[in-house]
C-alpha cells in the first residue's frame, strides 16, 4: 500500500470512529454536564399532544404552570407550580390536558442554599445534579409539611447514577420518617413530592451528616 493510500485509509477510519462515537460522546457530555449541551429553548405550550423536535426542542427544561389547574405529563399542576430539570428527548410526546398554558424554559440547575446546620430544603419536584446543585456526601433524608398539614401521599425519591440511569436507591417513606442516603458526584436526585400532583405543602429536607 502506497503512502497516499495509507493516509487516505487512516483518514477514513478516523472519520468512521468520529461518526460512530459522536452520539456516545455527546451522551456522556449530556450526563456529566447537561448545561454544556442543552438545546432547550423557551416555549409556551397549551393543551394537546406536543412533539419534541416539532413543537419544542429536545433538552433540559424548568416547567411552570400558568393556570389554576391542568395536567402536565400526568401530573396535576396549579398556577405557578414548578417542575425542575425535566429532560425531553427527540420525538417524545409532551401531553398537556386542561385549560391554560405551561411555560418551559432552559433548566437553570441553580445551586441549593443551605442553613448553618447543613440543611438543604427542596421546594419543587424535579431532578437535581449532585456536585452542581447539592454537594456530594452522606445525608439524612426526610420531609415535612407546611403548617403541619396532613398529606395522603408521601414523597417518592430516587438516586440515579445519571439522567435516565437505573435507580441506585428508591425511597417512599413507607416504614420510616427519615433515611440515610449517599450522594456522589454526577448522581441525580429525583424528587417527586407527589407522583400525581405537585403538592406545595410538602418540603423535602436533606441534612448533611457530619
Amino acid at each position: 500500500m502506497t503512502k497516499t493510500k495509507t493516509t487516505i485509509f487512516i483518514l477514513i477510519i478516523v472519520a468512521c470512529i468520529a461518526i460512530i462515537g459522536y452520539p456516545f460522546v455527546k451522551n456522556l457530555i449530556k450526563n456529566d454536564d447537561p448545561l454544556s449541551s442543552n438545546t432547550a429553548e423557551q416555549v409556551t405550550l397549551s393543551k394537546g399532544d406536543n412533539i419534541v423536535g416539532k413543537d419544542l426542542q429536545p433538552g433540559f427544561y424548568d416547567v411552570k404552570a400558568s393556570s389554576t389547574k391542568l395536567s402536565f405529563m400526568g401530573i396535576e399542576l396549579s398556577e405557578n407550580d414548578t417542575l425542575l430539570g425535566q429532560y425531553f428527548d427527540n420525538e417524545e410526546h409532551v401531553i398537556i390536558e386542561g385549560n391554560g398554558n405551561v411555560k418551559l424554559s432552559p433548566a437553570k440547575f441553580n445551586t441549593l442554599s443551605s442553613s448553618k446546620g447543613g440543611k438543604y430544603l427542596i421546594q419543587h419536584s424535579g431532578f437535581y445534579i449532585v456536585g452542581k446543585q447539592i454537594p456530594q456526601g452522606d445525608y439524612k433524608l426526610s420531609y415535612f409539611t407546611k403548617n403541619k398539614k396532613t398529606v395522603d401521599t408521601k414523597p417518592f425519591i430516587q438516586v440515579l447514577p445519571k439522567y435516565g440511569g437505573n435507580p441506585l436507591q428508591t425511597i417512599q417513606f413507607e416504614k420510616k420518617e427519615n433515611y440515610d442516603i449517599t450522594l456522589k458526584e454526577g448522581n441525580i436526585l429525583q424528587v417527586s413530592k407527589n407522583l400525581f400532583e405537585e403538592n406545595n405543602n410538602i418540603v423535602v429536607e436533606l441534612k448533611a451528616e457530619r
